[in-house]
C-alpha cells in the first residue's frame, strides 16, 4: 500500500469516528446492567445463607453422633485416666496411644470437622455477601 500519510490519516478518522448513543440509551443499559448485577448478588447471598444453614444443622447433628460415640466407646475413661494417673500414661504412653486411638470415633470427628470447616466457608461467603452491592449506582 502506497498512501499517503495524509490520506491514510483522512480514511483512518472516517473508520474511527466515536458515535455517542443517546442518554436514554445509555442510562437504561446502566441500569439494566445494575439490575441484572443486584439480582446475581441476591440469588449468591441467598444460595450462601443456605448452605451455611445446611452445614451448620450438619455440625450440630455430626457434633450430637460424635459425642454419643465418644460415651458408648469409653474413650472418656481414656482421657480421664491421663488426668488421674499422669505416671502411668507416662510410663505406657505407646500402649495408651494405642488404645485411646482403637476407642476413638475418628469418622464421626472426621465429619465434624468437615461440617464445621464447611460451615466456616460459607459464612465467611455470606458475610461477603451481606455487606451489600459493591460497584452499584445508587438510586436518586
Amino acid at each position: 500500500m502506497n498512501m499517503k500519510p495524509d490520506m491514510a490519516d483522512r480514511r483512518q478518522n472516517k473508520l474511527f469516528t466515536a458515535v455517542e448513543p443517546p442518554d436514554r440509551l445509555f442510562s437504561a443499559v446502566l441500569g439494566r446492567i445494575d439490575r441484572e448485577r443486584l439480582g446475581s448478588l441476591l440469588a449468591r447471598r441467598a444460595a450462601s445463607l443456605v448452605i451455611a444453614a445446611l452445614s451448620f444443622a450438619s455440625f450440630a447433628a455430626a457434633s450430637a453422633y460424635s459425642v454419643g460415640r465418644l460415651r458408648q466407646s469409653g474413650a472418656g475413661q481414656y482421657l480421664s485416666l491421663l488426668v488421674s494417673d499422669g505416671g502411668a500414661v507416662l510410663l505406657f504412653w505407646r500402649d495408651y496411644v494405642q488404645s485411646l486411638a482403637e476407642a476413638m470415633p475418628l469418622a464421626g470427628i472426621a465429619a465434624c470437622l468437615l461440617s464445621l470447616f464447611i460451615f466456616l466457608g460459607a459464612l465467611k461467603v455470606s458475610a461477603r455477601y451481606l455487606n451489600g452491592p459493591r460497584g452499584f449506582a445508587r438510586p436518586v
